[in-house]
C-alpha cells in the first residue's frame, strides 16, 4: 500500500485517526484481522459433540486410512514439484518453482526427508504453517476502510508441495467424501458456502445462545 493514508479502524465502528506509514498500517491491518477472525463465544464441547453424533459424517475406510498415513515416495515429491504453476508469487521462504524445477532432483531429496520425519514426529516444521498476508482491495470499496481488503496467504513453496502431495493421494480414492466440496477437484469457497451455511444454522438453531455466526456486517472479508 505504500504510503496510502488507512483509517485505524473499519467503517462499522467507530471513526478511528488516519494513519499513513508503513509500520502503523500493518498494526492496523494485524488487528482488524485478529478481530475478524476471533470467536467471542465457544459453544460447550459437551453438547456440541452431542450434536455432532447425530450428523451422519462420512467415514474413512481402514485401506485409505493406510494409503493416505503411508511415507511419502520420491515419485510423489518429485511429481508434486514438476506440476507447479510458474510464475506465482512466492512466501516469506521467497522460493518460486522455477527455482524447485531446476533443482528438482536435489530438492525432491530434502523435502521428502523432512515430510517423512515431520510425519513421524507428528507435527510439521514451523516453516510450513507460516504464510505472508497480502491484503488485496475490494473493488467499489473506500481504500482507507481496513474492512475494504481481501487478506490471501500466500505460503511457503515447500507448504505447497506438501499440499499437492495430500490433494494427489485422496483424488486418488473413490469415496463418499467427493460429496464435500472441500474434497471435489476445482471446488471453490462458492461451492462449500451451502454446507457452510447449513451447518451454522443448525447449530445456532439447537444452541441459539452460544453460537456466533460472522457476517459482512461484522467486518468479515467476503469471498
Amino acid at each position: 500500500m505504500g504510503t496510502a493514508a488507512l483509517l485505524s479502524t473499519p467503517s462499522h465502528e467507530p471513526p478511528g485517526e488516519e494513519v499513513n506509514t508503513q509500520h502503523d498500517i500493518v498494526t492496523v491491518f494485524r488487528d482488524h484481522l485478529e478481530r475478524v477472525y476471533q470467536n467471542p463465544v465457544y459453544p460447550d464441547p459437551d453438547r456440541l459433540g452431542e450434536y455432532l453424533t447425530k450428523v451422519h459424517l462420512p467415514q474413512l475406510n481402514e485401506t485409505w486410512v493406510q494409503a493416505l498415513e503411508a511415507d511419502l515416495t520420491l515419485e510423489e515429491v518429485t511429481v508434486a514439484i514438476k506440476s507447479l504453476p510458474l510464475g506465482r508469487s512466492p512466501g516469506i521462504d521467497r522460493f518460486t518453482a522455477e527455482l524447485y524445477q531446476t533443482f528438482v532432483t536435489v530438492v525432491a531429496l530434502r523435502l521428502l526427508a523432512v515430510y517423512n520425519e515431520a510425519f513421524n514426529d507428528n507435527i510439521l516444521p514451523y516453516s510450513k504453517r507460516e504464510g505472508l498476508i497480502a491484503m488485496i482491495p475490494k473493488s467499489g470499496t473506500a481504500a482507507s476502510d481496513p474492512a475494504s481488503y481481501h487478506p490471501i496467504t500466500m505460503i511457503n513453496l515447500d507448504a505447497k508441495v506438501l499440499c499437492k502431495i495430500l490433494a494427489a493421494r485422496l483424488a486418488t480414492e473413490d469415496s463418499e467424501f467427493w460429496d464435500l466440496p472441500a474434497f471435489r477437484h476445482l471446488a471453490s469457497t462458492v461451492d462449500a458456502q451451502p454446507w457452510q451455511e447449513a451447518g451454522c444454522l443448525a447449530l445456532a438453531d439447537r444452541y441459539p445462545s452460544e453460537i456466533y455466526i460472522p457476517s459482512r456486517r461484522h467486518g468479515i472479508p467476503s469471498g
